[in-house]
Formats: structure tokens, sequence, C-alpha cells
């Protein structure tokens, strides 16, 4: 069992819900951020800080930090903007730029800049760094994932066939577990 979790959802989650309620049973403490509507209405900038803050206290605590979706989108900007340095990261389904969801097309804040960030910083995530997602996840942005992984070696990959971007729940932990076994 981990000490503590920093964990940070995707758009709408709860860290009381879904994937924070199964953390929850991993961990002696389970904290982060929701990315609530309310989170969500802040400026971009206000939100990074928020996510940063996290991270800061995950590098105190030395927790994994765990992020789904849109969620792993902010913490990349957190950490390869600010140089924030932590010792296990977990991304699943990242949000890495621009992308198709179904037929939605999305575009979050400062994705150009996030991905001059790859492609010049990436080597400063951290050596225990996860990246999942499903192989059939329209929204995986595979060059961001070529970029991140050309300039870190370590980076180890899952790719999980037959799912989308929201993955099983008895998969999805049963890939967790592997994986914060080894922290």
């Amino acid at each position: 069992m981990q000490k503590s979790i920093c964990y940070i959802t995707g758009r709408g989650g709860s860290i009381r819900s879904g994937l924070g309620e199964y953390l929850a049973l991993k961990t002696d403490k389970l904290y982060g951020l929701d990315l609530s509507h309310e989170f969500l209405t802040r400026e971009f900038t206000q939100q990074v800080a928020e996510v940063a803050l996290a991270l800061r206290k995950a590098r105190v605590l030395s927790s994994p930090v765990i992020a789904n979706s849109y969620g792993a989108y902010l913490v990349l900007h957190a950490l390869l903007s600010r140089k924030i340095e932590i010792s296990n990261l977990v991304l699943i389904s990242p949000i890495l730029g621009s992308c198709y969801s179904g037929n939605r097309f999305f575009k979050p804040p400062f994705s150009q800049h996030l991905n001059t960030l790859m492609s010049e910083t990436a080597s400063n995530l951290p050596r225990r760094t996860t990246i999942i997602w499903g192989a059939e996840d329209e929204s995986i942005d595979q060059n961001g994932i070529k970029k991140l992984t050309s300039q870190c070696n370590d980076i180890h990959l899952i790719e999980i066939d037959k799912q989308e971007h929201h993955i099983d729940k008895q998969i999805l932990a049963e890939t967790l577990d592997r994986i914060l076994s080894r922290f």
C-alpha cells in the first residue's frame, strides 16, 4: 500500500468516486484536484498553478502522481514549464493537444505551448513515467507520445487493446496495481 497518492482527475471527475474511489483503497492518504466545472472556469494559468501546488506537495510527500485525461494535460504543463521534480508519474488517456472525441473537436488552451514544451523539455519528466491509453482512443496523439518518448527512453508505455478513452474499470485497476507495486 502506498503512503500517499496524488490524483488529478479528468474533466468533471472527483477524487471521491470512480478512479478516485479505487485509488483511495490503495493508500492511506489520497489527495489531489477535482477538475470540476468551477475549477475549469478559472484562467488556464491559475489551473496550472493549482496543479503545480499539488505536484509540489507530491514531491514533499514522495507520492506518485496519477493524472487522467485533461488532468494529465495540466500536469504536463506544470511539470515541463515549472521544472517541478516528482519521482513517479502515471498518465492515463492523456490529452496531449488538439483531438477529436467522437464527432467533436477539442482544442485545449495553450496546446501549441505544450507541443513546444514536449519537444524541448520532455527530458524533465520523472524517470518513472508510465503512459496508459486505449488502443481505440481517438483522442490520443501518437505524435505527442513520440515527442515525449524521444527524449525519455525510460517512459513505460501501455497500450490496452480494444479500449477507448474510458478504459474498463477492471482492466485499469489491474494495470494500476502492477504499476503501483513497482513504486
